[in-house]
């Protein structure tokens, strides 16, 4: 923190405390042409079951929608898996180390979202991408085919009509984000309420059970 100027946002535990999780935003603030911020978090999530790693995350939020955005970069890496060392000294510089790669991270992020912003992106362009990340093996599945299609429709609303891409509407960063906002708010989620719908979805975007999406999305839209 002294070295960031970071600070800690949210804390909280899942699973009946058998994961708990942290979240702390850094100062530094990226914009995409000239008015569309994103904010940088460092998440750090530990398990006490054994079920995962201490693993810290680099999390770009798009302020319009707070939309998570989690880019696969080749130059930079977006997830550090910390040992369990039994020191303290030993974990501070580790610390140092992952938050000396995030700033690297967000650096490399800006260039590329910027080259999203000035690519343009279709809609049939879009629907390549979403049928690449999402492919049917069974065409004949009746079942399959109604998904495929809610989820379409769900993303080219998004992507063609919604006040979130208002700002960048017809290019590809406006075609990542459709996919990303899709995938943290908008896939179904388990609950019979809509207060357990969201909860879901709140515990997909912290456990990051949505990253593999969003990655692959970002390699097939980034230019």
């Amino acid at each position: 923190m002294d070295e960031s100027g970071a600070h800690f946002e949210t804390a909280g535990s899942l699973r009946g405390g058998r994961q708990v999780f942290l979240t702390m935003k850094l100062p530094q603030t990226m914009t995409i042409g000239r008015s569309d911020e994103v904010d940088l978090y460092i998440a750090a999530f530990n398990s006490h079951d054994g079920s995962s790693a201490f693993r810290i995350v680099v999390t770009p939020v798009r302020v319009v929608c707070a939309n998570t955005l989690r880019a696969g970069l080749r130059t930079a890496k977006s997830s550090y898996t910390v040992r369990h060392t039994s020191g303290a000294r030993g974990r501070i510089a580790q610390a140092r180390q992952a938050l000396g790669l995030t700033f690297k991270y967000a650096e490399e992020f800006e260039k590329a979202a910027q080259r999203m912003l000035d690519a343009e992106m279709t809609t049939p362009m879009l629907r390549s991408v979403v049928e690449e990340l999402w492919p049917v093996a069974n065409a004949d599945s009746t079942r399959k085919k109604t998904n495929q299609a809610t989820r379409w429709n769900s993303i080219r609303t998004l992507f063609e009509q919604a006040d979130t891409q208002a700002g960048i509407r017809g290019t590809a960063w406006a075609g990542y984000n459709a996919i990303t906002e899709y995938a943290n708010h908008v896939a179904p989620a388990r609950g019979t309420s809509p207060d357990l719908k969201t909860a879901a979805r709140a515990e997909r975007v912290i456990t990051g059970a949505a990253d593999d999406v969003m990655e692959r999305a970002f390699r097939l839209t980034a230019v």
